[in-house]
């Protein structure tokens, strides 16, 4: 851990979370944009992504991640390992699982494990529905639960959408909502752009707002729904000028998918 001001509490608050476990890979998986992926009963990814936060948080990370195709329902394994300016490095372990319910409509579970090089330990479940819309569009809403071993706690709602554009462009958009530590509110929003730039390589950036830290919710390669590296959300010990806050967000990724 390499904030030396804060307890470890705090530091444990402010994990990184804004690095995913995929792309069009698990957009195959977790949504419905990548037909060419999902094609195939077994895909996978890897990539590279950059984040900036409130507080000053920076994010880096490399993933890697598979998705398994079963007769309609969709395993997902993947991995991510992480290098956070506050809480340190660590790997974090996602498994999830697609079910249809209606042909429009898939239900996806998503649990997460995250281990620091250091003593820091966390868990993170999702649920929620994935909605196929027209053109190929994307609507995906979530419940997350995030905990660690420090008794941070945050519960939260997301909501994701993708539609695609012209030129190999996709526009993303999330909305979220969650506690945090010291009975505060996090609120964040964010839109981007997904560019194919060659079949199987793809480049993301997004920009957003966040009140009172940082809620998990998309990620740079957005199919809605993917599963993020981090967990609750970045709400620390704050100076009463600091509540209710407004502070820009940024996230930049590559990846390439396979086969």
């Amino acid at each position: 851990m390499r904030a030396t001001s804060r307890s470890l509490s705090d530091r444990a608050s402010r994990m990184p979370y804004a690095v995913p476990m995929a792309a069009g890979l698990l957009a195959c998986a977790l949504a419905a944009g990548a037909p060419q992926v999902c094609a195939a009963p077994v895909a996978g990814v890897a990539g590279y992504e950059y984040f900036t936060g409130a507080g000053g948080q920076i994010t880096r990370g490399v993933l890697a991640a598979g998705v398994l195709g079963l007769g309609g329902a969709e395993l997902l394994a993947a991995g991510v390992r992480y290098d956070d300016n506050l809480v340190g490095r660590g790997v974090s372990l996602t498994g999830g699982l697609g079910v249809p319910l209606l042909p429009a409509v898939t239900l996806r579970t998503q649990g997460s494990r995250f281990v620091g090089d250091g003593s820091y330990r966390a868990w993170r479940v999702k649920a929620g529905p994935q909605f196929s819309l027209p053109v190929g569009s994307s609507l995906q809403l979530w419940y997350m639960r995030y905990e660690d071993n420090q008794d941070v706690r945050s519960d939260g709602a997301i909501v994701e959408g993708a539609v695609p554009l012209a030129g190999r462009l996709t526009a993303k958009l999330s909305a979220s909502y969650a506690t945090a530590p010291q009975d505060l509110k996090v609120v964040q929003g964010a839109v981007g752009l997904g560019w194919t730039v060659v079949p199987h390589l793809e480049l993301s950036g997004e920009v957003g707002l966040a009140q009172n830290g940082s809620v998990v919710y998309g990620e740079p390669f957005r199919g809605p729904g993917l599963p993020l590296l981090g967990g609750g959300n970045s709400s620390t010990a704050r100076t009463q000028e600091t509540v209710n806050q407004m502070e820009a967000t940024t996230l930049l990724g590559v990846r390439v998918t396979f086969p």
